[in-house]
């Protein structure tokens, strides 16, 4: 009778034990773990109530081979024979296809010889267009893009945990998984340049008054028309508060592993009102000294952690002229120590009226990148470090003719500058980039633009 009790007893324990073995396979799993992934990269999830597919997808998103969510939802319905009907039920057991990689950390970043590439509005980066930038990558040999982190109206594109962010609602997470993000650029040998805005911030500038420069007539414009709200665009690159809320971002940024940072609107504002706002400079002191002190701040730390740091210089300041150095405190010779890629914004449109004895600076993209670039390459003890913002765009075309983008790559070429160059156009619409810079590199070939290509 003992040894038949005892028996029973043992019997139970097994049981408890496949059960328990059963609730961790078949659980209601949300991130998985080493020890939860199939041999076959996959885990069983158990459907419940309110349950449907795009919110089981969006769980496991981060791990799976895809990086769209309609695809890796159609990938779950391939291998689980779902209809079109998308119809599943409490209690059905799902397979969910994995990445067998995910636990590999990605250390390296990637760091293209010569930087051949164009900028990404972030809104774009969820939708089939992104395929299609790939494609044309692929077909160019372009290696890298740049993609907001912070925007010039303080937005934090990204899960930030910067609590003063948090605090004005600066946080507008278009790129849900930095991480994940920059895993399918690299997928495609792609690097990932995070262009992060410094001191054009209208959040941070509205919410803080002590933020932003004084003076008189004060430092507004009035929003969308309204009477009664005003918008602040700038805060005061000179303001500690300000530069250390910006290196927080920078800190944070880094550890995304992005493969560069580049910072935009790094100077003093232009505007007119506010050229002679009280910024809280000493007598001693001069603009480019307090720009060139916070870039040295920022170098600091992406030296520390191996990451190519760069900045846009205001289009006119190329040619470093004394008013316009004085005004902006973007000085190339004192920066140039501090920066690994230097960036002019060479937009021939934004040459506003007759401008070096050319009626129609906007005829004339190979003259004004040309010049641009020789003049810089006698200003800067090394000039293999000047990439230009080439333009894609215009003041009057939202896209310019194939052939100002191949006049642009032949200035280029011809300048004699070997560290490549990138395309600005603000809502990525690269229809006339791709079609020059194929045209530029295989003449002899004729390329059918899809519709879809923007």
């Amino acid at each position: 009778m003992i040894k038949k009790i005892g028996f029973i007893i043992y019997c139970l324990i097994l049981l408890t034990l496949f059960l328990t073995c059963c609730n961790l396979l078949y659980g209601n799993l949300r991130t998985p773990s080493k020890s939860e992934l199939r041999p076959d990269s996959t885990l069983i999830y158990t459907v419940k109530s309110g349950d449907n597919l795009y919110s089981i997808a969006g769980k496991y998103l981060n791990y799976a081979e895809e990086y769209f969510l309609t695809a890796f939802i159609n990938k779950i319905k391939e291998i689980n024979y779902i209809d079109s009907t998308n119809i599943i039920h409490q209690g059905q057991k799902l397979l969910i296809p994995l990445n067998s990689d995910v636990k590999k950390k990605r250390n390296d970043i990637i760091i293209p010889e010569e930087v051949k590439g164009v900028y990404l509005n972030p809104n774009i980066l969820s939708t089939k267009k992104l395929k299609n930038v790939i494609n044309q990558y692929d077909i160019l040999g372009f290696n890298t893009v740049v993609i907001d982190f912070k925007n010039i109206y303080g937005h934090i594109l990204y899960p930030t945990e910067n609590k003063l962010a948090l605090e004005n609602g600066c946080c507008k997470p278009v790129i849900a998984n930095p991480n994940r993000l920059i895993d399918f650029f690299h997928s495609h040998n792609i690097a990932v340049h995070a262009r992060i805005v410094m001191f054009k911030d209208t959040t941070m500038a509205s919410a803080h008054r002590h933020w932003r420069p004084q003076n008189g007539a004060d430092t507004t414009n009035l929003a969308d028309g309204a009477a009664t709200k005003k918008t602040y665009k700038w805060c005061n690159p000179n303001s500690e508060e300000v530069q250390s809320y910006n290196l927080d971002i920078i800190k944070e940024v880094i550890k995304f592993r992005v493969d560069g940072i580049q910072l935009d609107y790094v100077r003093f504002p232009t505007e007119n009102f506010l050229l002679k706002a009280d910024y809280g400079i000493p007598d001693s002191v001069n603009r480019s000294e307090v720009i060139t002190g916070f870039v040295k701040k920022v170098y600091k730390i992406t030296t520390k952690y191996g990451v190519p740091l760069a900045a846009d210089i205001f289009g006119i300041v190329a040619f470093q002229n004394e008013a316009d150095v004085d005004n902006t405190g973007q000085d190339l010779t004192m920066l140039e120590p501090y920066l690994d890629r230097i960036h002019p914004m060479i937009y021939p449109s934004h040459f506003f009226g007759r401008f070096w004895n050319k009626q129609s600076p906007v005829d004339q993209p190979y003259y004004f990148i040309y010049r641009t670039c020789k003049r810089l390459q006698q200003i800067l003890k090394n000039p293999e470090k000047v990439v230009p913002y080439l333009e894609a765009f215009s003041l009057y075309d939202p896209n310019p003719s194939v052939i100002a983008i191949i006049l642009q790559l032949q200035a280029t070429h011809d300048s004699g500058i070997t560290g490549g160059y990138l395309f600005w156009n603000g809502y990525s619409r690269y229809i006339s980039t791709w079609r020059g810079a194929k045209e530029y590199y295989s003449p002899a070939k004729f390329y059918r633009i899809s519709a879809l290509f923007f």
